[in-house]
């Protein structure tokens, strides 16, 4: 990223050397010219990189959801924020914690890393839940659980 932001900050100043639409004193006044004009295709060019190589993390979350489920389907948009909301509530919990920007408590913790499991259950397709349910029966019955 830093280099792309080098390259653009190199552009601009050429601009702003260059185009007779600016001056020191006054700021972008003039003319729409030639260097004005090759800047702002730099900086289009910017950030259609930023989308395609640096898009957000509502961006790479959702993204992830539709990879993760094999059915390929794309979520109703309420649903894909409501699925968000809730990961970057749990994912800025751990970081926090992680960062020693918060201090829980062992309880605390010890519900949050419930709420991280049921998240990531919530994502199996097939949800394994009834077999796993249907497992431990047969185990109990058979007296090797």
């Amino acid at each position: 990223m830093k280099d792309e932001v080098f390259k653009l900050r190199g552009a601009f100043a050429k601009a702003k050397r260059n185009s007779a639409g600016y001056s020191e004193s006054g700021g972008w006044t003039g003319p729409f010219d030639g260097h004005l004009y090759r800047f702002l295709k730099k900086l289009n060019d910017f950030f259609d990189w930023v989308d395609s190589d640096r898009p957000s993390r509502r961006s790479q979350f959702q993204r992830t959801l539709v990879h993760l489920d094999p059915s390929g389907r794309v979520l109703a948009k309420p649903l894909r924020d409501r699925r968000y909301r809730a990961w970057r509530e749990i994912r800025d919990f751990f970081q926090h914690t992680s960062h020693h920007r918060a201090y829980p408590g062992f309880d605390e913790f010890r519900r949050r890393i419930g709420e991280l499991e049921v998240f990531l259950a919530s994502m199996l397709v097939p949800r394994t839940f009834d077999d796993l349910d249907a497992i431990d029966a047969l185990l109990r019955e058979s007296g090797d659980a």
